[in-house]
C-alpha cells in the first residue's frame, strides 16, 4: 500500500548553468519547512546539482517534489538519457538519498530520489 501524497510542489526552469541554483533553492525551502536536518538538505542539493548537469530532453528541467507523511520523493527530468546510467552521476547521487530509481515517460528519462523523513531505515 502506498502512502498518499499530502503536498506536491513542481518547478520548471531553464537548463542553463546560470539557473542551476533555482532548483536547489526551492528544494531547500521545502525541506527546511519540514524540519529536514541541514546536512540532509545539503545532500539533496548536491544530488540535484549532479543531476542537473546531465543532458536534458529539451531546454528546461522539471522538478516535482511529493511530500508524503514519511518521505520526500523527488522526480527530476526529462533527460535525454538515463542520468543514473552514468556511473559518475550515480556514484555521487546514490549515497546522498535513501532510494534512487529512474523511469521513462513520453517526455524522456527521469531520476526519482527518495529521502525518508523518519529515522526508520528503508525496507
Amino acid at each position: 500500500m502506498s502512502t498518499p501524497v499530502t503536498t506536491q510542489i513542481t518547478l520548471d526552469w531553464p537548463h542553463d548553468p546560470r539557473f542551476r541554483s533555482v532548483g536547489r533553492l526551492v528544494l531547500g525551502g521545502v525541506a527546511a519547512r519540514l524540519d529536514v536536518p541541514v546536512d540532509r538538505v545539503e545532500e539533496l542539493g548536491l544530488a540535484l546539482d549532479s543531476l542537473s548537469r546531465a543532458p536534458v530532453a529539451d531546454e528546461r528541467l522539471h522538478l516535482e517534489v511529493d511530500v508524503l507523511s514519511d518521505r520526500l520523493c523527488l522526480t527530476v527530468g526529462p533527460f535525454a538519457a538515463d542520468p543514473l546510467a552514468d556511473s559518475a552521476i550515480r556514484r555521487v547521487v546514490a549515497p546522498l538519498v535513501d532510494e534512487v530509481d529512474s523511469r521513462v515517460t513520453s517526455e524522456g528519462h527521469h531520476a526519482v530520489l527518495t529521502v525518508l523523513l523518519s529515522e526508520q531505515p528503508a525496507e
